[in-house]
């Protein structure tokens, strides 16, 4: 969980930096490409396919969010919390006597702790000790933390949770008949949309396949292959980022440490520690595309160039001359070389089966 938070701050200082970070220079211009870069095997690479097959899984869920969007909501006083119900609860977590974590005022959905991302967030045990408590009731129970669980000074750790029920709402869902249908989508009949549904969500998930798939080979690209990095063009990107973080912080009227603390529960060094491995693999790709991109013959033209950042300009709804003084020309440009030349590896890359 917190891996991920750590992504989505970074990708939020990155779209807030991207300008900062641009080097209107040729970025690798200063540097022997093979000073820096021995490539591995990238050619042939064996990889199992993720998997894009479409289930009714899928569009149950799918159908279920569209409910979801238009659901009613009741406050309860007259019954036990139920699964289903969305509860907000306040605990304490001793050990030995000892308080370790106290919370007021945390919410949740009995049953679905185990199906969305949050699910490491809740040890076994939490909920089923808040179901059958009414609003005000107090339950008592020892639980103890799984070895890896996600904050690590809880990992293994059994405590003594007092859980006070706060409140407790009840859902209730729409029927999925066409006048729903017809009233929240663009389609008159369920049976459209569900069509319609089978259609765009195989289509997200062949998307997202390719792009497993991708990822899946690029990773053992970079693994196979060699770096020396030059450490200037590392923290010059590591300085922008701290920068970016900075002013963050300050928009937020906040110390850095308070944001971090605040918004991940992260401390400084450990996010600038983050940042540098991040910064490091931007470095490590940037040699790879070119060194992969020299040795294959395969360097973006001046025409692919135009084309690629048009369609890129109209996916952000700008003109490309607004979009490339945003983004920088020579961002984009090592951008779409690099995807080029991904492509490129993932063509030649060998499925198997597992």
């Amino acid at each position: 969980m917190r891996k991920l938070l750590l992504c989505a701050l970074a990708l939020m200082i990155l779209s807030f930096t991207l300008v900062s970070c641009y080097d209107p220079a040729n970025p690798l211009g200063q540097y022997i490409i093979s000073d820096h870069v021995t490539l591995g095997q990238y050619l042939e690479i064996s990889y199992t396919p993720a998997n894009q097959e479409l289930t009714e899984k899928d569009i149950t869920a799918a159908l279920f969010d569209l409910q979801d969007m238009h659901k009613a909501t009741q406050n309860v006083t007259d019954r036990p919390a139920e699964n289903g119900d969305q509860v907000t609860v306040s605990y304490t977590a001793d050990v030995n006597g000892q308080t370790l974590s106290s919370t007021t005022g945390e919410t949740l959905i009995l049953g679905a702790a185990k199906t969305n991302e949050k699910a490491d967030q809740y040890i076994d045990g939490f909920e089923d000790a808040i179901l059958g408590l009414s609003v005000h009731e107090t339950n008592t129970v020892n639980l103890t933390y799984p070895t890896d669980f996600s904050e690590k000074k809880f990992a293994g750790l059994t405590c003594t949770f007092k859980i006070t029920l706060i409140s407790i709402t009840a859902f209730s869902y729409p029927a999925l008949t066409d006048d729903f249908i017809s009233k929240n989508t663009d389609y008159d009949t369920l049976e459209k949309y569900v069509a319609y549904l089978h259609t765009s969500l195989a289509e997200k998930k062949k998307a997202e396949a390719v792009s497993e798939n991708l990822n899946t080979v690029w990773n053992q690209v970079i693994e196979n292959a060699s770096f020396q990095l030059p450490e200037e063009r590392v923290q010059k990107y590591a300085d922008q980022e701290q920068k970016a973080l900075d002013e963050l912080a300050k928009k937020e009227g906040m110390t850095v440490e308070a944001f971090l603390e605040t918004k991940l529960n992260v401390t400084l060094s450990s996010y600038q520690e983050y940042i540098r491995s991040v910064c490091e693999r931007r470095v490590k790709e940037e040699f790879a595309f070119y060194a992969i991109a020299e040795k294959e013959g395969i360097l973006l033209t001046d025409e692919e160039f135009q084309t690629k950042a048009e369609k890129l300009s109209d996916y952000y709804g700008s003109d490309l001359d607004t979009f490339l003084k945003t983004w920088g020309d020579e961002y984009i440009r090592i951008t779409l070389q690099g995807q080029k030349v991904m492509e490129y590896v993932l063509e030649k890359a060998i499925p198997t089966t597992k």
